[in-house]
C-alpha cells in the first residue's frame, strides 16, 4: 500500500484554501455589489413615491417657491398654525412698550386717481330739515366728502366724416373735394382708437376674438371674429418696423435672456412650433421681442443675436450651446431653475433631507440678491465677492458631497447633476453686478403668452403665429418699461406713418417716446 506524502496534502490543502479564500472573497464583493444595489432601489422606490406625491402636489398643491430659514419646517404649521402666528404674551406686549415702536402706515382704502373725471352729486337738507328743534334755522358751515367708483359701459361712437365738394362756378369743370380722412388699415372702418382697443383685449388682456365678438353683439354692433383677424393680420405688418429696431437694439447691448415655449399652429404639419422670447438685460430701456420659429433648433437664437457681444443667460437647454460657444458670447446659467428642482423635492417630503439643506443655501444667495438689487452695479459685484462667493463654495461642496448618495435617473439624482453640468455658467453673474442670479425676468415675459395660449389654444397659421409674435412684443416693451398699451398702440396707428427715416422710428420706441404724446 502506497502511503501519500504528507508534503502533497499540505500543498492540497494550501490551494484549497486559498482557493476558498478566493471564493469568500468574490462573494463579499457581490454581496456587497448586491447590497449597494438594494440601496439604490430602496432610493429609486422612494423616488417613485415622490414622483406620485409631486404630480399630485402640481395638481392640487400650491405653486408658490418662497421659502423660510428651513423649507420642511413648516410642514409641521399645518396643523398647529394658530399656537404659532398667535399673539405674544400680556408680560411679552408690556415689555414691548417700553421701546419705541415704529410708526405704522394707516390702514385703509388708497385714494382713487385724481385724473379720473369728478361728477359732483351735492346732498342738502330741504324745508323742514332746516329747522332747529330750538326753532331757530340751520345754516351752511360746511361738508364733507366721500368718493364712489363708478363705471359706465363701454361708449361707441360712429365717426361720419362728410368731405365737402367744392365746383368752379366759371368753368363748370372744376370738381374739388376734402381729403379723404386717415385709415390706418385701408379700406377699412378702424380707426386707431378701436385697433388698439381689440389688440389690448386680445393680447394683454387675453380675450379671444370669437368673446369680443359676443361683447359687440350686446352693443348692437355686428363686428366679426373674421374682420377682426384681417385687421390684426394687417395691422402686425403696420408694427413690424418697431420690432427691427427693438432687435437692432438688443443686438447691440452688451447682455440679453431668452425663453421659449411650444405653440400650436393649426395648419402646420409639425406638432410643436415654438415661440421664443429675448430681452434685454438691463431693467431700464428695456426692449422685449418674440419671435416664432417652427423648431427649438438652436440655431434661431444663434441667428437672432448675429450681431451680439456679452452675456447671454437662460436655462440649461442645450439648444443654447450654439450660440454660447461663439468667443464674443458667455452664456450665463439660472440659479432659479436649480432651486425649482430641489424644490419639486421639498415641497413633498416630510422631514428635513438633503434637498432642503440645499434650498436653504441656495436661499440665503437670495437674501443677498434682495438687499442689494436697487445698488449701483459696482457695489453689486463687491457684495458679492465678499458675501456669495462663499455661499456659492459652499453649494458645490455640498452638491459634490451628495452626488454618489442618489441614483443619477431619480429626481434628487437630477436636481443634483443639473447644477453640477451647469456650474461654469451659474457663477458668471458673480463678475459682473450687472448680470442677475436667474433668469426670471425673460420667464415672467413668456408667462403672458403661457395665458393667452391657454385661451386661444392656437394659431391658424404661420402668419397670424407671426402676427401675434409681432404684438406681444410691442405690448410686453410697454410694459417693461411702464407705459400704457393701449394708449401707445392707439399713438403708433395714428402716427406711424408720419415716421419717414429710421430716426424718427426710434423716437417713438416704448422707451423713448414723450410720455406726453400718450395722454388720453
Amino acid at each position: 500500500m502506497q502511503v501519500s506524502n504528507p508534503k502533497d496534502n499540505i500543498s492540497k490543502l494550501e490551494e484549497q484554501i486559498q482557493a476558498l479564500i478566493i471564493e469568500n472573497n468574490a462573494l463579499k464583493t457581490n454581496n456587497q455589489s448586491l447590497s449597494k444595489q438594494a440601496e439604490w432601489l430602496k432610493i429609486e422606490l422612494a423616488m417613485s413615491k415622490y414622483n406620485c406625491a409631486l404630480l399630485k402636489h402640481s395638481i392640487f398643491g400650491k405653486s408658490s417657491e418662497k421659502s423660510r430659514a428651513s423649507h420642511v419646517d413648516q410642514m409641521s404649521f399645518l396643523f398647529n398654525e394658530a399656537e404659532t402666528y398667535a399673539k405674544p404674551e400680556i408680560q411679552e406686549v408690556t415689555q414691548a412698550q417700553d421701546s419705541i415702536a415704529p410708526k405704522k402706515k394707516k390702514a385703509g382704502r388708497k385714494a382713487l386717481p385724481e385724473n379720473l373725471p369728478r361728477n359732483e352729486i351735492i346732498h342738502e337738507l330741504q324745508g323742514e330739515e332746516l329747522k332747529c328743534d330750538c326753532g331757530g334755522e340751520l345754516i351752511h358751515i360746511g361738508s364733507e366728502t366721500s368718493e364712489q367708483l363708478d363705471v359706465i359701459p363701454a361708449k361707441v361712437i360712429v365717426n361720419k366724416h362728410i368731405r365737402y365738394k367744392y365746383a368752379c362756378k366759371c368753368c363748370e369743370e372744376v370738381v374739388k373735394r376734402a381729403a379723404a380722412p386717415f385709415t390706418p388699415i385701408s379700406k377699412s372702418i378702424a380707426t386707431p382708437n378701436l385697433l388698439a382697443h381689440i389688440y389690448t383685449q386680445k393680447f394683454n388682456d387675453h380675450c379671444p376674438l370669437y368673446r369680443q365678438e359676443h361683447m359687440w353683439q350686446r352693443l348692437g354692433i355686428n363686428l366679426s371674429r373674421a374682420t377682426m383677424s384681417n385687421w390684426i393680420l394687417s395691422g402686425a405688418e403696420i408694427l413690424k418696423p418697431i420690432i427691427e429696431l427693438l432687435k437692432e437694439d438688443m443686438n447691440s447691448s452688451n447682455y440679453i435672456c431668452s425663453d421659449e415655449t411650444t405653440i400650436n399652429v393649426l395648419n402646420n404639419e409639425k406638432s410643436d412650433n415654438y415661440m421664443w422670447v429675448h430681452m434685454s438685460g438691463n431693467r431700464k430701456q428695456r426692449a422685449v421681442v418674440y419671435e416664432y420659429q417652427e423648431s427649438r433648433s438652436g440655431s434661431s437664437t444663434s441667428d437672432f443675436f448675429k450681431n451680439f457681444k456679452g452675456y447671454h443667460q437662460s436655462d440649461g437647454y442645450a439648444g443654447y450651446n450654439e450660440l454660447h460657444n461663439r468667443d464674443d458670447i458667455t452664456g450665463v446659467g439660472c440659479m432659479a431653475h436649480v432651486r425649482r428642482k430641489f424644490m419639486d423635492i421639498v415641497k413633498i417630503t416630510k422631514k428635513p433631507g438633503i434637498a432642503s439643506k440645499i434650498i436653504d443655501i441656495i436661499s440665503k444667495l437670495y437674501d443677498i440678491e434682495r438687499m442689494a438689487k436697487e445698488l449701483p452695479y459696482e457695489q453689486i459685484y463687491q457684495i458679492r465677492q465678499e458675501r456669495s462667493l462663499p455661499i456659492i463654495e459652499q453649494l458645490h461642496q455640498t452638491l459634490l458631497y451628495y452626488q454618489d448618495q442618489a441614483p443619477p435617473t431619480s429626481i434628487l439624482g437630477k436636481a443634483i447633476n443639473y447644477p453640477l453640468k451647469q456650474w461654469p455658467k451659474l457663477v458668471v453673474y458673480l463678475e459682473n453686478g450687472q448680470i442677475r442670479i436667474d433668469n426670471n425676468d425673460c420667464e415672467r415675459a413668456i408667462k403672458p403668452f403661457v395665458i393667452g395660449r391657454k385661451n386661444w389654444l392656437f394659431n391658424n397659421t404661420e402668419k397670424g403665429a407671426k402676427a401675434s409674435s409681432i404684438i406681444f412684443s410691442i405690448i410686453e416693451t410697454c410694459k417693461a418699461n411702464e407705459i400704457n398699451s393701449y394708449n401707445y398702440l392707439r399713438y403708433l396707428f395714428a402716427n406711424i406713418h408720419k415716421a419717414k427715416t429710421k430716426q424718427d422710428l426710434r423716437s417713438i420706441l416704448p422707451y423713448n417716446i414723450d410720455p406726453g404724446f400718450l395722454n388720453p
